[in-house]
């Protein structure tokens, strides 16, 4: 049982841990992404505090937060893409900018 427990809590580290730096990756990368990807200054402001995303999204009504998830998730789909050791493959790219263009309202 005891290694079980132990077990359960050093997954949750390493999720949060992970989680944490996932969130680090997606912020540091914001500025780039609505420069390349033509963001306004407020955009890039919302979506480079995690906080601030997150104190937006729930202040919109329930029917636009797909909307901004979809957007959200475009947005960290490239961020991982951008972060990345591997040389950017431009048909990947081309292809999550075209989700990005979707979601953007």
């Amino acid at each position: 049982v005891l290694f079980f427990v132990a077990l359960f809590f050093t997954s949750a580290v390493v999720l949060y841990r992970v989680r944490r730096k996932a969130q680090k990756v997606f912020t540091e990368s914001i500025p780039m992404l609505g420069q390349r990807y033509g963001f306004s200054p407020n955009e890039i402001g919302v979506f480079a505090d995690w906080h601030a995303m997150l104190r937006v999204r729930k202040s919109l009504p329930k029917s636009e937060r797909s909307r901004f998830d979809r957007l959200h998730a475009a947005l960290a789909r490239l961020a991982e893409l951008h972060s990345s050791p591997h040389p950017v493959d431009p048909a990947d790219e081309q292809r999550l900018a075209a989700e990005l263009h979707t979601a953007r309202p």
